[in-house]
């Protein structure tokens, strides 16, 4: 496995430094991102605590990457982790000339080797000191560190300035009273300009001179402590206030919590009883789906046998009505043939009783009669 390990002090950690991170886990199989305690770096805007916590937060969509912190020399640490690998970042000349020197040292261990990385150009002005002194002066940093980091910054500057604001107005009028601080440096300049004995460590101090500074002193002592005093009662006060606040706000949140909670249950037992009363129509509406569709199957079949029995009927009467008909027809057919008959035998008779006149006349008529 590809393991290298991205050192820094991260107070805080920037956008740039997030473009670092990105780029070398596409590189290696994984990066461990270590905090480490800078010597050059006393006054850290955060505890490595807080770092590596922010770290975390900012890094959690890199799964490749792993924060930790460590103390002591670097190569000692990657052999430790097993990374052959150290990522560094650079933005600008003076970077390279600083990593360098620092690279040939780490080369002193010859399974070590240090990659340098080109910042992107939108963050080579980026510095973590730039955005502590752009912060610390209510700049804007949005855009230039991780949102979670900004919120913590946000709220440490904040904090900073209420604990000024609070110290200022605790601190005794410097108008009207000597402070501690200007008479040690009144007292710094009186040793300092005061004369040496020759081929000795000893000055010479003129007497009113002393005299009067530690007046001054005696004077702004008692002041100093009584503003210390008030300073820690009223601090007291804060911070009982704050437990006090502090108690009130977890009673809300509890009787908010048990209120929604609460809300909870009763919705739920709404729910489940709009789903039984969901489930008892469902199955009252399936019933009544089933029982209409036999009724329409059992009307159906009703209707078809009585429609079978209506044709059977009608079929029948037809064949009785034709029969009927047939019969009615074949006696009057033969009623007119035998008329026919005996009209035709009554003709004859007659012809042959007539003279010859009778029979043209006769011939003449039937002749009209067939036109």
């Amino acid at each position: 496995m590809r393991r290298a390990i991205c050192p820094g002090s991260f107070d805080p950690v920037t956008n740039g430094h997030l473009d670092i991170f990105e780029r070398a886990s596409q590189m290696f199989d994984e990066i461990i991102i270590s905090v480490f305690h800078n010597p050059g770096k006393d006054k850290a805007m955060f505890t490595m605590e807080e770092r590596v916590e922010m770290l975390r937060d900012a890094t959690k969509h890199i799964p490749n990457a792993r924060v930790t912190c460590f103390s002591g020399l670097l190569n000692e640490f990657c052999r430790q982790e097993k990374a052959p690998f150290i990522v560094r970042g650079l933005r600008a000349f003076s970077d390279f000339e600083y990593e360098f020197q620092r690279a040939l040292l780490i080369k002193i261990d010859n399974n070590l080797e240090t990659v340098f990385i080109m910042t992107n150009a939108n963050y080579s002005f980026l510095s973590s000191s730039g955005i502590r002194e752009l912060a610390t002066f209510g700049g804007c940093i949005h855009g230039l560190v991780p949102e979670c980091v900004e919120d913590r910054i946000k709220s440490l500057v904040i904090s900073k300035n209420n604990i000024r604001k609070r110290l200022s107005l605790m601190m005794i009028d410097r108008s009207t009273s000597a402070t501690l601080d200007r008479i040690f440096d009144e007292m710094y300049n009186l040793i300092s300009e005061a004369n040496r004995i020759p081929l000795t460590d000893k000055i010479i101090i003129e007497e009113s001179d002393l005299a009067g500074i530690l007046d001054d002193l005696k004077e702004a002592i008692p002041k100093e402590v009584k503003s210390a005093t008030r300073l820690l009662e009223e601090q007291k006060a804060i911070v009982t206030k704050a437990h006090e606040e502090a108690d009130n706000i977890v009673l809300q949140a509890k009787t908010e919590a048990d209120r929604i909670l609460e809300l909870a249950k009763s919705e739920s037992e709404r729910l489940m009883r709009q789903e039984e009363i969901s489930k008892q129509a469902e199955a009252f509406a399936e019933d009544v789906k089933s029982t209409a569709l036999r009724n329409q199957q059992e009307m159906k079949d009703e209707a078809d046998a009585y429609v079978e029995r209506v044709k059977h009927d009608v079929l029948q009467y037809a064949d009785d009505m034709l029969g009927y008909l047939s019969g009615s027809l074949q006696s009057a057919l033969q009623a007119v043939n035998d008329n026919r008959a005996s009209v035709n035998a009554e003709r004859e008779s007659v012809m042959s009783s007539r003279p010859q006149r009778d029979m043209e006349l006769l011939a003449m008529e039937e002749e009209e009669d067939e036109e």
